[in-house]
Order: structure tokens, then C-alpha cells, then sequence
């Protein structure tokens, strides 16, 4: 409602809900509906009221999804035992990186470059 209040001093009643029902159209054109439950599915009314309480919550805002869940790891109680089997897995396999001595580097790269002018300057 602040965005109506922004664009002119008076409000009427029917621009808030001119404002609102676009929020809730926004919301609902952004946000596929989610299918109702399998075991409503031979139950036609219950099954149309699976549907119309869902579009109610994504129009009210209340039916939030994120795009990545949270971490196993940060759940209460830890994450699963498979989790936890197949993150060793994955590091087991994992080989460290072989260590660099800075100096080292810094000499190669002080060489490449002197080779590369003089390659460039023998032209």
C-alpha cells in the first residue's frame, strides 16, 4: 500500500485492493501451484480444495519456497547417515593439492616472462 501512497496523497479503498489483488496475481503467476497430495486424487472434492487452499498460500505469501534447500549438516539432529557415507566417499577420493612454495612460483613466472620478451624483442 506504501507503493500506491508514494505515487498520490489520497488513497482510496479501491486502489488498495487494486494494489493487492496485483500482489496476489504477481505472486501467483511467479509460483506454480504445487499438486495436491496422491491419496486425494480419486476424491474430487477434496482434491479441488487441496488445489484452492494452495493457491490461497502462494497468493497470501505464505507458501515460500527456496531455491536450495538447507544444508543436511544443519538440521537438528545431523545429517543423515547416507549423507554422511557419501561426503566420505567424496573426500576420500579427494587429493590434496600439491604444496607450492611461493618463491618457487614467483621464480617461473619471472623466467616465463623474460622468455616471452625476449621472444618478442629477437623479432
Amino acid at each position: 500500500m506504501t507503493a500506491v501512497a508514494k505515487r498520490q496523497p489520497f488513497v482510496a479503498p479501491a486502489e488498495i485492493r487494486a494494489e493487492v489483488r496485483r500482489i496476489r496475481d504477481e505472486r501467483l503467476a511467479r509460483t506454480p501451484v504445487p499438486a495436491p497430495p496422491a491419496d486425494v486424487a480419486d476424491q474430487p472434492g477434496r482434491y479441488q480444495m487441496a488445489i484452492r487452499a494452495a493457491v490461497r498460500r502462494i497468493a497470501d505469501g505464505l507458501d515460500l519456497r527456496k531455491a536450495i534447500a538447507p544444508a543436511p549438516s544443519s538440521r537438528p539432529d545431523g545429517p543423515p547417515q547416507e549423507w554422511r557415507d557419501a561426503k566420505a566417499a567424496i573426500l576420500a577420493r579427494l587429493e590434496p593439492p600439491p604444496a607450492v612454495d611461493p618463491r618457487q612460483k614467483a621464480r617461473e613466472q619471472v623466467e616465463e616472462f623474460r622468455s616471452h620478451r625476449q621472444a618478442g624483442e629477437a623479432q
